[in-house]
């Protein structure tokens, strides 16, 4: 959104647009091959946005999405920025749960602390109004 921000070796975009005509060329220009773990085309064609949470709803609102991978993970922590619920959009209708994996659980280290996390990946997908 900041037209300055300008990372060594990135590239930066100030519109969704923008940056998905970008990502659509490189894919031409630089096939890649599909990972089949993830369900994604066998072109290799897949775009990942990759958030911060504005990005994720004004993705998700412009309905150019085909779907949503999301990790959930059963813990509560403070924070200032969400992605958008998408369980809401699966309860009015909007969205339906493609896959429900299994609760799985780590260790994960903060600072000198060890805690057992649990967590899941859920892959969602908006349901396509009927013509």
């Amino acid at each position: 959104r900041n037209p300055d921000f300008n990372p060594d070796g990135a590239k930066s975009f100030t519109s969704i647009e923008e940056a998905i005509c970008y990502a659509r060329k490189w894919i031409e220009d630089n096939p890649i091959e599909h990972v089949d773990s993830l369900d994604l085309p066998k072109d290799g064609s897949a775009i990942w946005i990759i958030g911060g949470g504005a990005i994720f709803k004004e993705v998700i609102e412009s309905k150019i999405v085909d779907a949503a991978y999301v990790t959930q993970i059963d813990t509560r922590v403070e924070a200032d920025t969400f992605a958008p619920n998408i369980q809401r959009l699966v309860d009015d209708g909007l969205w339906k749960v493609a896959r429900d994996g299994d609760w799985q659980e780590s260790a994960i280290k903060v600072g000198a602390k060890q805690f057992d996390v649990k967590y899941k990946s859920m892959v969602y997908k908006p349901i396509k109004a009927k013509k």
